[in-house]
């Protein structure tokens, strides 16, 4: 009994949080046509299922839980605008895409992808 307990749980995959540590080419695209998108550069440090970074200077802090991610990142401006992500990464850890909306501003909403350089 003992062997065949050792053979199914050495058989386990554990999942955790995808990794997203590192640097990442983030596009925008927003649903309404008449704003323009664009992309930044974001840079992550992971710990566990939490990560912070920047986005081109922004601070970003965010939560990751198998491969639903969350992050904010807080811009310039006064008052501070913040814009709120929610998404997916890839099986592979390389990609990301899902929706982000802007805080406080009706109609700021879209969509983003995301590539691990």
């Amino acid at each position: 009994m003992t062997k065949l307990a050792l053979t199914l749980f050495t058989g386990l995959t554990l999942v955790g949080a995808a990794d997203v540590a590192g640097t990442w080419d983030v596009e925008t695209e927003f649903d309404d046509a008449r704003l323009s998108g664009g992309g930044f550069d974001c840079t992550f440090t992971q710990d566990h299922e939490h990560f912070t970074g920047t986005c081109s200077g922004a601070p970003v802090t965010g939560d990751i839980k198998d491969q639903s991610i969350t992050w904010e990142m807080k811009g310039g401006g006064d008052p501070q605008v913040t814009t709120l992500f929610k998404g997916t990464v890839s099986q592979s850890g390389t990609g990301m895409n899902g929706t982000f909306s802007v805080a406080g501003k009706t109609g700021m909403t879209g969509h983003f992808t995301g590539y691990k350089k």
